[in-house]
């Protein structure tokens, strides 16, 4: 969670930044790869945010993410739980890329 709020984890902007990576695009997409990109955006990861939908009922947008997540402590820890998710699998596919 921390790296999503920060910025400072696996994406492009990031990583491209550190000298890690070539370049700050999503390997799904080619979009630049930012935090907001990746969880409220990106097709890559767009299984994640359906099942949200299906739980919660609504859909995330970067207007909304922090309204939901304070309105109730189920809704709050959901989302949580699925942008730790999002951002470990995404850590995960970085160093089997090997940058």
């Amino acid at each position: 969670m921390q790296s999503f709020l920060t910025g400072h984890g696996s994406f492009g902007v990031y990583t491209q930044r550190l000298g890690i990576s070539e370049n700050a695009f999503c390997v799904y997409c080619g979009e630049e790869d930012s935090p907001e990109h990746t969880v409220l955006y990106c097709h890559g990861w767009a299984p994640y945010r359906i099942a949200i939908y299906g739980e919660l009922g609504f859909q995330l947008t970067a207007e909304t993410l922090v309204a939901h997540m304070i309105e109730d402590k189920r809704q709050c820890n959901t989302i949580g739980n699925m942008i730790r998710t999002i951002m470990q699998d995404k850590e995960k596919e970085r160093r089997a890329r090997g940058n």
